[in-house]
């Protein structure tokens, strides 16, 4: 890093990388397309190829695998496409296991929208959960699905979600950080502002950045004493003041350093929460 010389590399080990970890060992894991998860050795220049087993994943034939990450405790984990799951690989005894079963984060709301792909952003390990998104099909409304989902990680349910469909002007969610224990989650593409969400709690707090009049923040239903907005626009900034506080959102106005993804949110967040 200091020189930017090459001094290292390895080819033909495998196709389309889709996210890479380094373990508390050192020790470099990539994953991506064709099914596999790759361990490289920087200090013995040693590598290793591990195929995921047919049948892990039922019905996801050919996926790919994104968004790796560890525990600290020699666990690995990764979302998958075309069919979301969130998958396991013990680093220990080399097994690969599902947690999740097949992901829907709202079944039971009648949209139609099945979803399709789990952690293209990142996936987040904290405190015995997973956090990632996991993006659908366009629902009956027209709207593509976008989900941030909690896992607990002992039982592979689904404990809470935060559903931001429509927010994003992209057929995924493409950027995740954790700044402390918050989330920030947005797309390149994004027209419609950002999103960050407090994991600090039993429940998710969700905060819309650039909430304009509050009209999509509202049409999320997200719990109202879980729900804060941002937003600069000065005739925006009464409507909301009007429209969100006595609904009981923590509204407050940003900063107005222009449109806002990971780089601005972790300055905005501390604002709010």
């Amino acid at each position: 890093l200091d020189t930017g010389e090459l001094v290292d590399r390895k080819t033909d080990v495998f196709s389309t990388p889709r996210a890479a970890y380094i373990d508390e060992a050192g020790i470099v894991w990539v994953c991506g397309a064709s099914s596999y998860l790759y361990r490289y050795d920087p200090v013995a220049k040693t590598g290793e190829k591990f195929d995921i087993p047919a049948g892990t994943f039922p019905n996801a034939n050919s996926f790919n695998a994104f968004g790796l990450t560890g525990d600290g405790q020699g666990n690995l984990y990764f979302g998958t496409y075309n069919i979301a799951y969130l998958g396991k690989f013990d680093t220990k005894t080399k097994t690969f296991s599902r947690v999740s079963e097949h992901l829907y984060a709202t079944p039971e709301d009648g949209k139609g929208a099945d979803t399709n792909r789990a952690g293209d952003a990142g996936v987040i390990v904290k405190d015995g959960y997973a956090y990632l998104g996991a993006d659908g099909d366009v629902n009956n409304d027209g709207v593509v699905t976008h989900q941030i989902l909690k896992i607990e990680l002992s039982t592979g349910n689904i404990v809470d979600y935060v559903d931001i469909s429509g927010r994003l002007n992209s057929s995924y969610l493409d950027e995740m950080a954790l700044v402390g224990d918050v989330l920030l989650a947005s797309s390149e593409k994004a027209t419609n502002g950002s999103i960050a969400v407090d994991i600090s709690g039993t429940e998710m707090k969700l905060l819309d950045i650039d909430t304009g009049g509050g009209e999509f923040l509202l049409s999320l239903h997200h719990p109202y004493e879980n729900t804060a907005a941002m937003e600069n626009y000065p005739p925006n900034v009464q409507l909301c003041k009007e429209k969100l506080l006595p609904l009981g959102i923590d509204f407050k106005q940003a900063d107005g350093n222009g449109k806002t993804h990971l780089a601005r949110l972790s300055q905005n967040v501390d604002k709010t929460w």
